[in-house]
């Protein structure tokens, strides 16, 4: 069974209740990934979809069909960005310096990683007469934990690398870039490397593969909903028998939307 690396949790622990850091993350366009919270993994589930992953078109192959997770899902659940420049930067960096500069503090550096825990205990409650760079301090050191535990989780459990900050040096320029398609690249990547073995950890987004589950549940159910009534209706009128065809290549998650916000809000 795939071994999966969830931090939500801790996203979970940490209330955006200041009116001022949420109107940054707003800013900087993760207010909707902001309201997530942890929901509960079928690993079972998971795993069985992992296993019928297909390499040259990402895409799940099931009973009923194919589906696949699209940049349009990831909109729609996580409301970032999808067209705008790519998410890349330089590793070469001095990080303790770039944490001084953007957080105004310097934490314990293991090879440029620092432990999630930190960011918590030092950013979590933000004095009231905080001034203007001590805001986007904190804005910044919320949305470097939610990258960290949400969209984009590491190996090393309850650590992240320092190399997403200088992206959120600038919160304007950070929402125009496609954070879309970032996290859905690093969920076909890290997909693709447990289901040809060369992991057992699966750490992404991993939320949006449960979601899947309810997609298909939702589908089928309707679905077999109307050719019940359509059964029913034949038989009245004496029609011949009919030939339902389920494609689930076509669906899309906008239904299940408030059930997702719903369900990833209980804890």
């Amino acid at each position: 069974m795939v071994q999966l690396v969830d931090h939500t949790r801790a996203h979970q622990d940490w209330p955006l209740h200041n009116a001022r850091i949420r109107l940054l993350v707003e800013q900087a366009g993760f207010l909707v990934c902001a309201q997530l919270g942890w929901m509960h993994l079928d690993w079972s589930l998971i795993t069985a979809l992992v296993e019928r992953l297909r390499h040259e078109t990402e895409t799940f192959h099931l009973r009923s069909g194919e589906m696949t997770v699209t940049l349009q899902d990831v909109a729609v659940l996580l409301g970032l960005r999808i067209d705008g420049p790519a998410i890349t930067g330089s590793d070469d960096r001095v990080w303790a310096d770039v944490c001084n500069e953007l957080l105004g503090r310097v934490p314990p550096l293991d090879g440029g990683f620092m432990k999630l825990s930190w960011l918590r205990e030092h950013f979590i409650l933000m004095p009231g007469n905080a001034n203007a760079d001590r805001v986007r301090q904190h804005a910044r050191a919320y949305i470097l934990h939610m990258i960290g535990t949400l969209l984009f989780p590491d190996s090393n459990k309850g650590t992240m690398h320092a190399r997403w900050l200088p992206l959120l040096e600038d919160l304007d320029l950070c929402a125009t870039l496609s954070w879309d398609s970032a996290v859905l690249a690093y969920l076909y990547r890290e997909m693709a490397h447990v289901s040809l073995m060369k992991k057992k950890e699966l750490h992404a987004c991993i939320s949006l593969l449960q979601v899947i589950h309810m997609e298909i549940n939702y589908l089928i159910s309707s679905y077999v909903e109307i050719f019940n009534h359509y059964s029913i209706v034949t038989s009245r009128y004496g029609h011949g028998s009919v030939l339902v065809s389920v494609d689930l290549s076509f669906c899309r998650l906008e239904p299940l939307m408030d059930i997702f916000h719903t369900h990833a809000g209980k804890s």
